[in-house]
């Protein structure tokens, strides 16, 4: 009862009513403690007897022979050059306004054509 006193603003007379209710409170507390490390080891206990009575898996290349799969460099080989970067489409504009009615999107298109030949320094063209 010593060990209980004083938790409340009580007096102190009333208080050693709830001295039971304190003790029950603690004494469950150790018990589902006691339950939880039982459960969480049979758990544990339980896991480990299912991934190690399983077979050990087949090993489907135990027999091959590996050296096959490196292949040796050949000796008169040449190693590939570098691909240059691929051109971009031609523009279709030029071509769709070339067959407008009024004519007026032929010139634009003609226009177009003396400014690629001027060499303007626009780098979006692809030319250099």
């Amino acid at each position: 009862m010593s060990t209980y006193k004083d938790f409340s603003s009580l007096p102190p007379d009333k208080e050693t009513h709830f001295v039971v209710f304190e003790q029950t409170s603690v004494q469950a507390l150790k018990k589902a403690r006691i339950i939880a490390l039982v459960v969480s080891l049979l758990f544990f206990v339980s896991v480990m007897v299912v991934v190690y009575s399983q077979p050990e898996p087949e090993n489907l290349m135990a027999n091959d022979d590996l050296g096959l799969l490196k292949k040796a460099p050949e000796e008169g080989a040449a190693t590939p050059a570098a691909t240059p970067p691929a051109t971009p489409p031609a523009d279709d504009n030029a071509e769709a306004a070339a067959a407008d009615d009024d004519g007026a999107g032929a010139e634009a298109a003609a226009d177009e054509g003396d400014a690629e030949e001027a060499g303007d320094d626009d780098p979006s063209d692809g030319d250099e």
